[in-house]
This record gives structure tokens, C-alpha cells and sequence, in this order.
């Protein structure tokens, strides 16, 4: 992923989940599928004004990092409002982001570590190209995660080890009850491109996460070492957010959008603005631009930045997650006397 190419467009750097036990979170991504610990902290104050929250809330923050050079997790649990669960009858075709899918070469290794940790496959192992894949429910955030067993059939290709880790994001998938104002705020308004949605999947490959027979329409966008696919469903057809939904609320928070360019988030900005839709607060800084966008539908984060933040920004693999282990593979590890 070059600074040239982040001056042309937005790309995909960041997911962010609601976790109802960030901890166990932590673990699920790191023990199971590989990814590491890239630093945390606490938020209160102002900065909760972003989620759309109030200024005397609380939250946790974690960053976890695969092989892509700038592509996150950015795990919450928050306190202050207390986090909601999802609906007992939650689907992945209720409207929001339902979806991501990451790419590990030791796919065996995955099945036998979700077996370990309890957690079911949905609708077994299936083979697309040379790739395997599987489904299941996340444990602690509530959504789906599909596995691909990485190889050239793998949509983008082989992605490169920037770091020396294992698992890569694929995409994150978003359900709208309206496909045409989808394909205007992410063509018209963001500015990127889009592509066909068996680009990614086709209609068979609903049943992996339980939804046989589905009937969906929809598109892709490649933004950067990852992709974006947004769906609309007709049969089931999918359910707007609770009323009182909250920003705060178990799930996928939001996708994050990155580039080089205060320009490009400025033209954002502008052209919601020019349709009655811009965003109420900014984060601001030398080189520095961000907004959080909260339409029910469209929950995405704009940021630009310089290259010289991102090591704080939770961009970079840190030290091992957890007290210490018992295999030998840390530095520290926890022997029996």
C-alpha cells in the first residue's frame, strides 16, 4: 500500500467492533485467527461527541493488527452509556455492518482452534477455487466472520506480509434497505468505484452464514488491501435499526476510511454539507482531518493523517496480548515450578 496510491483514494484501514467482553475479544482474534496487539486505551470527554454519544461517557479501546501494513481492529467496550446486547433475533440481513471476512493461510489450524474455543461453524466448510471457507457467529461482538484459506483464489490476491503476521482483513459487508443511495454516498459523495457483487460472493454463497435461498442484490468497492461489499435484500428482506440504536451498542461500530489528503475529507464533508447531511464534529490537527459519519446505514469514519502518527495510532504490531503463554512462543512465558 504506497502514499502515492492513499493520495488517489480512500482506502479501507479500520474496523470497529463492539465487544460485550473486550478481553475475551482480544483473545478470540489473537489465539484463533492470529492477529495482534497494537496498543490500547481509555476515551471519555469530547472525543465521545464523535459516536454521536454524550461527553460524559467512558470507553476501552484496543487495536489489533494483521499482515496489511495499515489495516485495524479497533475493539470498544463501553461503559458510559452501557453497552446494549444485539437483538435476541438479529440477522445478517438487518441493516448496518453484518459482515467481515478474513484470509489465513493455516486454515486446519483455525478450524481445530474454534472447535477448542467452543464456537460452531454455520454452515460448514466449503471450497471456492482452490480456497476453503467457513462461517461463524462472533462469540463477543455478535456478527459474522467468514474465513477464507488464503491461495490465488482469493478475491485481490495474495496479500503481501507487511508485518509478520498471519491473518488479513478481506472486506466488511453492509445490509441498506436502499441500494441506489448507496451506490450515491460511496460513488457521488466518497468518490470511489465500484464493481460487481460476485466480485466477492455469489447468491449459493449466502447459505455458509445460514441463508439459504437468500436473494440479495448489491455492489463491491476495492478501498485499498481491502474490500467493501454492500447488499440489499429482498428475500429475507432486511430490518431497520432499533429507534433508540446507539453507537455504543454491540456489533460492528463503523468502517474507517483513510487517505494522505485533508482535501479529500474536506470534499466529503462539502458535498454532505451541499445535501443537508454534514457531519456535526471534526477531529483536527497539522495534517490531521476526521469526521464520523452517523447515518444508520452509513456509519463511517474519514480520517487523514501524516505517516509519522500512525505508530500511535495502533498501527504496529506490539508486545505479545495476555499476561505470558505457556508454549514457548513469547518472550515471557508461564512455567510450573
Amino acid at each position: 500500500m504506497s502514499d502515492g496510491r492513499m493520495h488517489g483514494e480512500f482506502e479501507l484501514f479500520q474496523v470497529g467492533l463492539n465487544a460485550s467482553d473486550l478481553a475475551a475479544s482480544l483473545r478470540f482474534y489473537a489465539e484463533i485467527f492470529g492477529f495482534a496487539n497494537a496498543g490500547g486505551q481509555a476515551g471519555w470527554g469530547p472525543g465521545m461527541a464523535l459516536q454521536g454519544l454524550e461527553a460524559g461517557g467512558q470507553t476501552l479501546i484496543w487495536w489489533m493488527v494483521g499482515r496489511q501494513k495499515r489495516v485495524q481492529f479497533e475493539l470498544f467496550h463501553h461503559t458510559g452509556p452501557t453497552q446494549r446486547p444485539q437483538p435476541a433475533d438479529w440477522s445478517p440481513t438487518d441493516h448496518g455492518w453484518v459482515r467481515i471476512g478474513l484470509v489465513v493461510s493455516d486454515f486446519d489450524g483455525v478450524v481445530q482452534r474454534l472447535a477448542a474455543f467452543g464456537t460452531p461453524l454455520l454452515g460448514g466448510i466449503v471450497r471456492r477455487g482452490t480456497s476453503r471457507r467457513l462461517a461463524v457467529r462472533d462469540p463477543f461482538v455478535g456478527i459474522l466472520v467468514e474465513v477464507w484459506e488464503d491461495g490465488p483464489s482469493v478475491p485481490g490476491g495474495v496479500q503481501p506480509r507487511v508485518n509478520n503476521l498471519d491473518p488479513a482483513l478481506l472486506y466488511a459487508a453492509s445490509s441498506v434497505s436502499d441500494l441506489s443511495a448507496a451506490r450515491h454516498f460511496y460513488e457521488d459523495l466518497i468518490g470511489l468505484s465500484t464493481a460487481p457483487l460476485e466480485t466477492l460472493h455469489t447468491e449459493a454463497d449466502e447459505a455458509a452464514w445460514g441463508l439459504v435461498d437468500a436473494k440479495r442484490v448489491g455492489f463491491v468497492i476495492r478501498a485499498g488491501d481491502a474490500f467493501i461489499e454492500v447488499v440489499q435484500y429482498t428475500s429475507p428482506s432486511g430490518r431497520p435499526k432499533a429507534k433508540d440504536y446507539r453507537f455504543s451498542d454491540q456489533g460492528i461500530m463503523n468502517v474507517g476510511l483513510i487517505t494522505r489528503s485533508n482535501a479529500m475529507v474536506q470534499g466529503v464533508i462539502d458535498r454532505m454539507e451541499a445535501e443537508g447531511a454534514a457531519p456535526t464534529h471534526l477531529v483536527v490537527g497539522e495534517g490531521v482531518l476526521g469526521t464520523y459519519i452517523l447515518q444508520p446505514e452509513r456509519e463511517i469514519e474519514l480520517f487523514s493523517c501524516p505517516e509519522q502518527l500512525e505508530p500511535f495510532l495502533g498501527f504496529t504490531p506490539g508486545p505479545f496480548l495476555g499476561v505470558a503463554s505457556a508454549d514457548g512462543n513469547d518472550p515471557i512465558r508461564i512455567v510450573r515450578r
